[in-house]
């Protein structure tokens, strides 16, 4: 009797274990299906590996419908919306240029021009420690003018201590 019980047992074990390699299975191809449909985190195998590549990929479509929208308009109302393009050629008009500029203008060495934003051109407070170089024997003083080289930017400022 106990062979036929074990024998039992072992067949039973067995018809579970294949019922549930079954369901299992059905589970993985049900599965799949509404993981594609359903979330949001779902990581197709054909798409992007990463969350970077994601928004990238949907930072370029989004380029992509607003140049085919920008294509459509005309030129000067693409230049209001957009600037000018990079490698643009523009005419800039100089006026009240000093005379020694017109004198020693070269036409083959390229004249940079950058500007400031209009909130740059407002008096603004900041604080800052200045340390005085080894080399420069004179001591500073209040209204003494100074030079700031910031970033390709010179100014000349007299600061208030």
């Amino acid at each position: 009797e106990d062979e036929d019980e074990d024998e039992d047992e072992e067949a039973a074990e067995q018809r579970r274990l294949e019922a549930k390699r079954s369901k299992h299975e059905e589970f993985v191809a049900d599965g799949d299906q509404t993981m594609k449909k359903k979330s949001p985190n779902f990581v197709d195998d054909d798409g992007p590996s990463s969350y970077f590549e994601l928004v990238k990929n949907q930072m370029k479509e989004e380029t992509a419908r607003s140049r085919a929208i920008l294509d459509t308009l005309p030129d000067n109302t693409r230049q209001a919306m957009e600037g000018f393009r990079p490698g643009a050629y523009l005419r800039i008009v100089l006026a009240k240029v000093p005379c020694e500029w017109v004198e020693n203008f070269d036409p083959t060495r390229p004249i940079v021009i950058g500007g400031i934003l209009p909130g740059e051109e407002i008096m603004g407070v900041q604080q800052v420690r200045l340390k005085k170089h080894r080399w420069h024997r004179k001591t500073l003083k209040n209204q003494d003018p100074l030079i700031f080289s910031i970033g390709w930017g010179r100014f000349q400022n007299i600061p208030v201590y």
